[in-house]
């Protein structure tokens, strides 16, 4: 039996060569993945990332439609990290966990027919709540971008846009009521 760190004899220069080569093949397509991923990713101007993060919820929200989806974790990692969690109601959050509970960014997508006439939901969470700013689309067809409360109301500054964006309510809101323009 030999110790650890113990001579063995010569290593072939094919064996080296062969490591060689798959160490920098390795690397290579890293490297590779990582600048394709960075330049799809940061060369989109904030317009084309929130029409990705729309078109990302719709095609969950038409899923939803067509098909009896699991209730629970479904992917990921919903303890603590990111994954997908569905709801009995079929609504569905997509993003980040911490202690089993949305936090940070994600997208919640809230079951068809909601009372609050809401589509999805796409900004930020804290213990299971939204915070901060925010993009919310509404079964009408308008969308919200602002601050929200953690009723997921409109609720500080931000701009609603009617469905046809013709039109735009700006201010302050409150409850979502918009209280100064």
């Amino acid at each position: 039996m030999q110790n650890i760190g113990e001579y063995k004899g010569p290593v072939s220069a094919q064996k080296i060569i062969f490591w060689l080569g798959f160490v920098s093949l390795l690397f290579g397509c890293i490297f590779a993945i990582y600048n394709f991923i960075k330049e799809k990713i940061y060369t989109y101007t904030p317009d084309q990332q929130e029409a990705l993060m729309i078109k990302y919820a719709n095609s969950i929200r038409e899923k939803q439609t067509r098909q009896n989806m699991p209730v629970g974790c479904v992917d990921g990692n919903c303890d603590n990290g990111d994954g997908c969690w569905t709801y009995a109601n079929g609504a569905v959050y997509k993003g980040a966990f911490i202690n089993s509970r949305m936090d940070g960014f994600g997208v919640f997508i809230f079951a068809p027919n909601t009372k609050n006439n809401m589509k999805f939901y796409i900004g930020n969470f804290s213990i299971g709540y939204p915070e901060g700013s925010a993009y919310i689309a509404y079964e009408d067809g308008s969308i919200y971008k602002g601050e929200v409360n953690p009723d997921y109301k409109r609720h500080g500054t931000g701009v609603l846009y009617d469905r046809t964006a013709a039109s735009a309510k700006k201010g302050k809101w409150e409850n979502d009521l918009l209280i100064q323009d």
